[in-house]
């Protein structure tokens, strides 16, 4: 998921006399700045390349359109126009610290940390350079790191909610909850409109067996990002895991409309069968999930889809095992016995689905919500199936 502004603030600054035909570089950055402030991103971006045509090192220009590419979301032209400052200016502390946002936004976080880490090291106080660091070692899944650094940051500014929602993300990505449940209760008593501290204390609570705050949790985080599927995701696995089937399969609809292609939407899907097997029929079940397949863009083939296939009647067993062996992770192997187990319960073999809900709860030491779902089922089982 791309992660938007972050260190930049990217404010232009008003110019109330500009020139309305500019000859000089100065006075088409100055005409440039008024566009951007205007909201013409493309006009302004016009204007400072003619400034650069006129002076190819004319510093102001390149941090403008860079911070214009930057708004525009176009990260790599807006890395490039930084990367231009810095060869002219090696000391320019915003553009080492708005390329650094720019490759994070790209997802280049070897990048990003390089200049994040020159940044640090050029102003250790920098309280958003330092959490911005951080973020990248979240990415990076250094959470150890990423805590040091959010514990600095919130030294620097204890005021900086990011700086405790990224802090709490990194600790229940760690598996402290009570402690990251305390990060994100910090972090919205500062900024009630954090959604992501909403989001990430209602993933304590479940783990920790609070469905209910959990629940309430994710419904302060969706009327803050009612268009974010993972909220809704959460919810419905919370709903679906505290005994309320139909909410959840709405949900979980909503989160797969919501996705883009890719392993989350694939993952998405398999959880609808789930519940919609039961719910609707395992026929229509299998129907819902077959017409996803036929219409899902060609993409990431990972254990996701072999799930999906699977659970669609259009793989085997052998071939979800398989995919879950090769992403060599935990997790996957953790949500292929869930769904194979699921399957084999809803056919009717109870004898087996026991065996391989066990078998995912045991892989599941890391709160994965295949093995807490894993878990609930099994208890379900054994007090008659209630």
């Amino acid at each position: 998921m791309k992660r938007l502004a972050l260190s930049a603030a990217l404010a232009v600054v008003c110019i109330p006399v500009f020139a309305e035909d500019p000859k000089t570089a100065a006075e088409f950055v100055e005409r440039g700045a008024k566009k951007a402030k205007a909201g013409d991103r493309d006009g302004a971006i016009e204007d400072y390349t003619q400034a650069l045509a006129l002076d190819p090192k004319h510093v102001d220009a390149l941090m403008k359109r860079g911070n214009a590419w930057y708004a525009k979301k176009d990260w790599a032209k807006s890395a490039a126009d930084y990367g231009e400052v810095l060869k002219l200016d090696g000391k320019n502390a915003k553009a080492r610290l708005y390329r650094g946002d720019a490759l994070y936004n790209a997802e280049d976080y070897d990048g990003a940390l390089a200049d994040y880490d020159a940044a640090v090291a050029a102003d250790p106080k920098s309280a958003i350079a330092v959490r911005s660091r951080g973020e990248v070692k979240f990415w990076k899944a250094d959470y150890a790191g990423a805590v040091a650094d959010f514990d600095k940051a919130a030294g620097l500014n204890p005021k900086d909610a990011r700086a405790l929602t990224y802090r709490g993300r990194a600790k229940r990505a760690d598996g402290r909850f009570a402690e990251a449940l305390e990060d994100f209760t910090m972090a919205i008593q500062l900024d009630k409109r954090a959604s992501l501290a909403w989001h990430g204390r209602g993933e304590c609570r479940i783990a920790i067996g609070d469905r209910k705050g959990a629940i309430a949790d994710f419904d302060e985080a969706l009327k803050l990002d009612a268009g974010n599927p993972e909220f809704f995701e959460s919810r419905a696995i919370a709903l679906a895991d505290d005994g309320q089937p139909d909410p959840a399969l709405a949900d979980a609809r909503q989160a797969l409309k919501r996705y883009k292609p890719g392993s989350l939407r694939d993952a998405m899907a398999a959880r609808i069968w789930t519940l919609s097997a039961r719910l609707e029929g395992r026929e229509a079940a299998k129907k819902e999930l077959a017409d996803y397949l036929r219409t899902r863009k060609a993409g990431d083939d990972g254990p996701a889809l072999a799930i999906a296939k699977f659970l669609a009647d259009q793989s085997s067993e052998a071939e979800v095992f398989k995919a879950a062996e090769a992403a060599k992770t935990p997790g996957a192997s953790c949500a292929a016995w869930f769904y194979v187990g699921i399957r084999r319960l809803v056919d009717g073999d109870q004898a087996t689905a026991k065996r391989y809900l066990q078998k995912s709860i045991d892989l599941g030491k890391s709160g994965e919500p295949e093995a807490r779902s894993a878990a609930l089922e099994m208890a379900k089982l054994a007090d008659g199936g209630k």
